[in-house]
């Protein structure tokens, strides 16, 4: 029995597009999405930063084995107004 590794197919120039994402993923422990495109746009004029392929770099980047996600998940104002009409707070979790 033959053991067969998956090779993801990397784009062209993804040498240059991982660098600074992994760098920016290695100097905190955890980065939300938010956080990472503005790191990003802001100090690496990253060509990604702004854009929905960002997600596709990670997704790669992820099977690859060289990031972990994790979803998070937070109230909007609406989900806030419907937990009021539901009976409101029961206190917030730290």
């Amino acid at each position: 029995m033959s053991v067969t590794a998956t090779r993801v197919r990397r784009r062209p120039g993804a040498d240059a597009i991982e660098r600074p994402i992994l760098v920016r993923v290695d100097r905190a422990i955890r980065v939300e999405e938010r956080e990472l495109r503005y790191q990003l746009a802001c100090k690496d004029q990253h060509p990604l930063a702004e854009k929905a392929e960002l997600l596709d770099v990670l997704a790669e980047l992820e099977d690859r084995g060289l990031v972990e996600s994790e979803l998070c998940f937070r109230l909007t104002p609406a989900g806030r107004d419907r937990l009021a009409a539901l009976g409101g707070k029961e206190g917030r979790a730290s």
